[in-house]
């Protein structure tokens, strides 16, 4: 759907201009040339449903009862995108709640420097919880304010250290940011959070010819 959604116009699927399309498909060291034929509407965002000679032709193996894998499939590979350190003025404690201990953090400012991403923070909030172990979990939303004028909407979720990050953005330079996930790892440091923000990306990988 990510990819054959923005080909749809007028949101009719029937007239999508990839239809007929030659794509290569690879996975697991292998390729196998298909044709786009239409929408999977039961598949999710980021799933091909190939015919079972085309799944076989890429290491898996189907049979009637049950779906199985062949080998072990390749893990998902990261592309940096940028780090980011995040400024706060003081939290307003909303206190003891029935999983922890809740703060209101308003997200003051920042930077942002990366191959991918280069700007500024602007403001937001994070109203995470911090567990009964004293373990933090974010969740964030603020606004990112490129070096070239684009505005980026970050969500933040996670368990510290680990953080799940989406986008949201209106430029046409970094529209491919609302179709992607990103994971970040970071923490405390001498200005606020410190954070490295990659993109997990997918399996598999499509060429049009």
């Amino acid at each position: 759907q990510i990819i054959f959604d923005p080909h749809t116009p007028n949101g009719n699927p029937n007239n999508n201009d990839l239809c007929n399309r030659r794509i290569r498909a690879s996975a697991n060291g292998r390729s196998v040339d298909l044709t786009v034929v239409d929408r999977c509407v039961i598949c999710g965002a980021n799933d091909l449903d190939l015919s079972q000679s085309a799944f076989e032709a890429l290491g898996y193996h189907v049979d009637q009862a049950t779906t199985a894998l062949a080998a072990e499939p390749a893990p998902p590979a990261l592309t940096y995108l940028y780090s980011v350190n995040l400024t706060f003025a003081e939290p307003i404690s909303i206190g003891a709640v029935p999983y922890g201990t809740r703060d209101l953090l308003t997200i003051s400012g920042g930077n942002v420097v990366g191959p991918k991403i280069t700007g500024k923070i602007g403001t937001g909030l994070d109203w995470g919880l911090t567990d009964r172990q004293g373990i933090f979990s974010p969740d964030a939303l603020y606004s990112l304010h490129t070096n070239d004028n684009a505005t980026i909407l970050v969500f933040e979720k996670g368990h510290a250290p680990h953080v799940h990050i989406l986008f949201e953005t209106a430029s046409p330079k970094y529209a491919w940011l609302n179709n992607i996930v990103a994971y970040a790892t970071g923490g405390p440091n001498d200005v606020g959070i410190g954070l490295d923000v990659w993109q997990v990306c997918l399996t598999f990988f499509f060429f049009f010819f």
